[in-house]
């Protein structure tokens, strides 16, 4: 059964896929250890599961425009954050905003940012 069904999976059938992911994704690593992880690579190894548990069927349901969205929406933050230097301190940023931005409540998970005490010199 392929992930792109939209045929109730069948709990066998369901354990058969999550294997069948893990044989998958060690073979990538192992014969190819310097390539990246692409987004739909990425999306198999930590999303598809948990969607297969809760929906019972393949990503059928979710068309390809959601996932092109996302992808639109992750290069415009790619360019909003592109004055850090740092690549890895660019990807916190990007991923605080999406973090920020599917689920407005996290803002609250934030902790507040302390001010300083501007102390008067003169004093």
């Amino acid at each position: 059964m392929g992930t792109q069904t939209t045929i109730y999976m069948h709990l066998l059938n369901f354990y058969r896929t999550e294997r069948d992911i893990e044989v998958f994704i060690d073979y990538y690593k192992t014969t190819f250890p310097t390539a990246t992880i692409f987004p739909k690579l990425h999306m198999l190894q930590y999303h598809l599961t948990s969607w297969l548990r809760k929906w019972s069927v393949g990503l059928g349901m979710m068309g390809e425009q959601g996932a092109e969205s996302l992808h639109k929406w992750f290069n415009r933050q790619k360019q909003t954050f592109a004055s850090v230097a740092d690549r890895v301190q660019q990807l916190s940023c990007i991923m605080k905003e999406h973090f920020i931005h599917v689920a407005p409540a996290n803002i609250s998970l934030e902790p507040p940012i302390k001010r300083r005490k501007i102390t008067d010199p003169e004093s």
